[in-house]
């Protein structure tokens, strides 16, 4: 062993690509006295310029910090140490790591997909010991059968099994999804956080982190790849031969000859241009099932049909993804024996007017997702749902809230958003949601069909969308981070507005100057339609931040009587208060001006206003100095655009 690692050391020395040689074990192995008798040689040879020797190192060097080059034709370092961890910090080279390198690359068939996976699980690892045993794991592996899967899968299979369980379990939901499905990360991570395969549940934020720590490292080993989709959202893809080995796995298309017993059951299928219309088979619905998903291609939704009167004996079923597919009914026995079932995700799906009264029973249901489906008009009963996370109607037909939905404390999400077919106004009274205590987003509708009078609640939010009243308004003490709000004192239809991003609030027929609170200081638009000035001369009277709001880019004022100003400085106020941001639309309706000149006051160095027509606006121009600008009549425009420059 002695003159073993004597001769490697001595033929390492002379390949100029190699500069960093460690020889690390044990105390008392002969580390010292091998970098002794290399010393004798080195003495004896005079072709190497200089050979730098450190014996027992301890911590990690640097070697450019110190002034030492290393590399081809420069100073070569050999040292003696008890950690290999250090070793493969420095990069030096080790000679068993390297034979058992070379053996893993001859195992992976110079495959690049199975070399790059290896690789990646392999980051990191420091023992011996460990590269030894991955390649014999390697070697165990049998999943695969013809050609490709006998040369790909068993190295991919490799990686997979050195995740821990919940990183296993975490993988395999990647593949409910179609092939070269760009997956949205935080949907993914949804996913995980419904079907409960995390630990962590303390909250949301946390598991979230947690999905997303998981991701980190399916990316890293190669399992997952990073990419984007045509909106620009943060997803993940699996390589087609990755998910083929995770359906192999799952047995998701067919039982493989080696089943395991310690990876879930799916049942997975993707619905192309060749399928017209499919059927449910019943044989295929076994008792072990943990995971249905049923997925239409995005530009044609496939029917499905549900045997009539048919009972899916799944008890161990816990995810159910029938998803942008058309569905006219579901019998109301469909779930009956499905009580384990945590996760129902109908989204898309056309047809289906009505869900069956036996999702009333699914105790264990923690997210029920039924965005998107275009013609669903009610629910039933969801009282008794109280494991309920996450409850999705958004773009539905739906006609009224659910009923027992304030029975459902454990919601984190309730989203009503986009549903225009509310058949009644309903008022939320104060103190509805005080048991809500893991509540973060709430939407409702924005044409004023659903009013919450509890602003408390946006407290703890971090996105809401819905209508307040303006009453409500000045108690808020904390806006949620994502917030688009519709203001209105009376129970009205509108706003007729496309709200096109977050932070943005609406104030419409409002009687302004009952008090004042302050706007959020991140708002990026502000509209204000019909309201009236109660005794006030600013805006700023009522909006007490009205003139640092510097994220502010778009003010849109309509039919506002009783108000003369925007804002007004006071001679005291420093000339830097009014940060806006590089320009803001003020788009002002004509019947303000009339013959008595409106006056906007504002602290900037701008000039006495031009006007230029434009496609029935006025863009009024910052052109000297000044600090008022006089809106002088104009009957001709529906509205004035004015845009204000930062003076520099």
């Amino acid at each position: 062993m002695f003159d073993r690692g004597l001769k490697a050391i001595w033929a390492w020395l002379v390949i100029d690509s190699i500069s960093n040689i460690g020889i690390y074990g044990m105390g008392g192995v002969g580390k010292t006295t091998l970098a002794k008798h290399i010393h004798n040689h080195l003495l004896e040879r005079t072709q190497f310029k200089s050979v730098l020797i450190l014996d027992d190192v301890w911590q990690e060097i640097s070697f450019e910090k110190i002034g030492i080059p290393l590399g081809a034709n420069k100073c070569r370092v050999i040292l003696t140490t008890r950690s290999l961890v250090l070793c493969n910090r420095m990069s030096l080279l080790h000679e068993d790591v390297e034979e058992i390198a070379k053996s893993i690359v001859k195992r992976c068939a110079g495959l690049p997909l199975g070399i790059i996976t290896v690789a990646g699980s392999l980051r990191g690892v420091n023992e011996i010991c460990e590269w030894r045993n991955a390649l014999e794991q390697l070697k165990a592996c049998s999943v695969g059968h013809d050609e490709m899967e006998r040369d790909v899968f068993p190295i991919l299979e490799w990686s997979f099994n050195r995740l821990n369980k919940c990183e296993r379990n975490c993988f395999l939901h990647c593949c409910l999804y179609p092939e070269d499905w760009k997956i949205k990360i935080k949907g993914l991570i949804d996913l995980f956080i419904w079907a409960e395969l995390m630990s962590n549940r303390e909250s949301w934020s946390k598991a979230f982190d947690e999905g997303q720590t998981i991701l980190n490292k399916l990316i890293r080993v190669c399992l997952l790849e990073e990419t984007k989709n045509f909106m620009g959202d943060d997803c993940v893809k699996m390589h087609d031969l990755v998910r083929d080995m995770a359906l192999r796995i799952t047995h998701g298309n067919s039982k493989p000859k080696s089943s395991r017993d310690d990876v879930p059951r799916f049942l997975v299928k993707s619905l192309g241009w060749s399928n017209s219309k499919v059927t449910l088979e019943p044989k295929k619905w076994t008792q072990d099932l943990h995971a249905v998903s049923f997925y239409s291609d995005m530009f044609q939704h496939i029917k499905i049909e549900v045997p009539p009167a048919w009972s899916p004996n799944c008890p161990k079923l816990s995810t159910l993804c029938l998803s942008q597919v058309i569905i006219k009914e579901i019998p109301d026995s469909f779930f009956r024996y499905m009580c384990g079932l945590k996760v129902l995700n109908l989204s898309r799906c056309q047809g289906i007017t009505d869900l069956p009264n036996s999702v009333s029973d699914l105790v264990n249901l923690t997210a029920l997702i039924l965005r998107d489906c275009n013609d669903l008009r009610s629910v039933p009963p969801l009282g008794k749902l109280k494991q309920l996370r996450d409850l999705d109607l958004s773009s539905t037909e739906i006609e009224d809230l659910p009923q027992g939905w304030e029975s459902l404390i454990n919601l984190e999400t309730f989203n009503l958003n986009q549903c225009p077919t509310f058949s009644r106004k309903i008022i939320i009274p104060k103190g509805t949601f005080s048991q809500f205590h893991c509540l973060q987003r709430l939407f409702f509708p924005l044409d004023g069909m659903v009013r919450v009078n509890d602003s408390e609640v946006l407290n703890q939010l971090k996105s809401f969308i819905g209508c307040l009243s303006f009453t409500d308004f000045y108690k808020i003490t904390q806006w949620p981070n994502y917030y688009i709000i519709y203001i209105n004192d009376i129970l009205t239809e509108g706003p007729f507005y496309d709200f096109e991003d977050w932070q943005q609030l609406y104030f419409h027929q409002c009687k302004l100057g009952r008090g004042s609170n302050n706007l959020p200081d991140d708002m990026k638009s502000l509209i204000i339609e019909e309201c009236e000035g109660m005794g006030i001369r600013c805006l700023s009277d009522v909006f007490k931040n009205f003139i640092n709001l510097s994220h502010l880019s778009e003010l849109e004022i309509k039919d506002l009587v009783g108000t003369e100003f925007l804002w007004q400085l006071s001679s005291a106020s420093p000339r830097d208060q009014l940060e806006v941001s590089s320009f803001i639309h003020f788009f002002v309706e004509d019947h303000l001006f009339d013959q008595n000149p409106a006056w906007f006051s504002c602290s900037h160095k701008i000039a006495t206003a031009r006007g230029v027509m434009l496609q029935k606006q006025v863009l009024i121009e910052a052109l000297s100095t000044s600090t008022k600008i006089p809106f002088k009549t104009c009957f001709f425009f529906s509205c004035i655009t004015v845009a204000i420059f930062h003076h520099v």
